[in-house]
């Protein structure tokens, strides 16, 4: 295969990359209404702006727990960069916050609904 076809093919697959992660941000947020509706334990996600971008925040009653960060950037270009970031953002905090367990599928789903709905809204769109 030549080099042009190579970048093309490339191309084309980054391409379908970001139209899934764009399918999964909606159905993240959607979890994230469904989450809240019926969410018995009171668990809570938010996130707040930092000196260098933003943190992600896990609440339950009195704890807080930064789960994730992901600093300023270009919200709007490179999906696939954006969600790398905030899977870092869970590694670093682990980290930090001295956690040898990893989150639940819920948390982590959490935390990927509030990074959405962040994106979506510096990106400007609802």
């Amino acid at each position: 295969m030549q080099l042009k076809e190579c970048e093309k093919q490339l191309e084309d697959i980054t391409e379908q990359i970001n139209i899934l992660l764009r399918e999964r941000e909606e159905i993240l947020i959607e979890w994230h209404k469904a989450f809240d509706a019926e969410n018995v334990q009171d668990v809570k996600c938010v996130y707040e702006k930092n000196p260098s971008g933003y943190s992600i925040i896990l609440i339950n009653g009195e704890s807080r727990l930064v789960a994730s960060e992901v600093w300023d950037m270009n919200f709007a270009e490179d999906l696939d960069t954006y969600y790398k970031q905030v899977e870092h953002g869970i590694h670093k905090r682990q980290i930090l916050n001295k956690r040898n367990d990893d989150l639940t599928e819920w948390q982590r789903n959490l935390i990927y609904a509030k990074a959405a709905e962040l994106r979506k809204k510096i990106v400007g769109y609802e």
